[in-house]
């Protein structure tokens, strides 16, 4: 039995994905059925919902606990999980706490209460990162990777924690955190420079750095999220990538969002043994504090 925590990506993105990849029951809180219901996409997932009192009760009934909060409330609901013995697994979303101290020191937590825990990295499970080649130093120069949009807090002037840095916003903590999964995947663990521009310090629009590792070209990443121009790209020899964004090369099913079949592949790993999936979420968090010891603002 899963549940879900979060009334926003957790209803449009996780609970279609939760049903493709297992059509199991979902438990969800009272709470969220008005934010359900005004979604007429999401009618074919009624039968599979299980309607709760409250929070309280979804989490002591959940054997798998998906959280999609800000990451100050995921780390709240995450040590909740952890004393709870009916949950076995618990799902996080990126960033999975406002800094990659917390991030580490919660995963030690969960893991020193037995639960299994898989970050939700949805980048590295699209179709375009399934066929990445990536080449040994030597081969090239450098892999430059562009990603360029207007982010939807700039684009509707919503002010909320996604703009904010020390929240776990932004485009390193927010929307980076992806490269950084990806680049960590790939055998990468230095950072020769990071910088973070544009705003202020407290809310930065865009994020540059460049990436090196044990026989790998350096990756120069350049991430604008105040850009009216969308565009995703990775300049690979073999496998060269140009999206409009990370999930251009996702078919959606219906009328679901694009991100649930990445989604979906995500929740999969949930079958595959432990261990490999905790060293890959230790070694993102890793990245992420080096790359985080790196960065400069100008």
């Amino acid at each position: 039995m899963f549940a879900i925590v979060g009334s926003g990506f957790g209803l449009y993105g996780y609970l279609p994905a939760v049903r493709h990849a297992f059509g199991a029951r979902v438990l969800l809180p009272e709470a969220y059925r008005a934010r359900f219901e005004a979604r007429p996409e999401l009618a074919s997932c009624a039968p599979h919902i299980r309607w709760t009192r409250d929070l309280e009760e979804a989490l002591g009934k959940a054997r798998t606990v998906i959280v999609a909060t800000n990451p100050a409330r995921q780390v709240e609901i995450a040590d909740r999980c952890a004393a709870l013995a009916n949950v076995e697994s618990v799902v996080l979303e990126k960033p999975l706490a406002p800094d990659p101290a917390a991030a580490t020191a919660l995963l030690e937590r969960l893991h020193a209460a037995g639960k299994r825990c898989r970050a939700g990295y949805t980048l590295l499970h699209t179709r375009f990162a399934q066929g990445l080649a990536w080449p040994r130093a030597g081969a090239v120069a450098e892999v430059p990777i562009t990603w360029t949009f207007t982010a939807h807090h700039f684009a509707q002037g919503i002010d909320n924690w996604k703009r904010e840095h020390a929240a776990g916003g932004g485009p390193l903590r927010f929307f980076g955190i992806h490269l950084v999964a990806l680049l960590a995947s790939r055998g990468y663990g230095a950072v020769r420079e990071s910088w973070l521009e544009g705003g202020t310090a407290a809310a930065p629009e865009r994020w540059k750095a460049v990436f090196s590792g044990p026989g790998r070209p350096d990756c120069r990443i350049e991430l604008d999220t105040r850009n009216p121009a969308a565009r995703f790209a990775i300049a690979l020899p073999a496998s060269p990538v140009e999206l409009a964004d990370p999930y251009g090369s996702e078919e959606p099913d219906g009328d679901d969002d694009r991100r649930v079949g990445a989604l979906a592949r995500f929740l999969s790993t949930l079958g595959e043994p432990d261990p490999a999936h905790a060293a890959f979420a230790d070694a993102v968090n890793t990245l992420w504090a080096v790359a985080e010891a790196a960065t400069r603002w100008r």
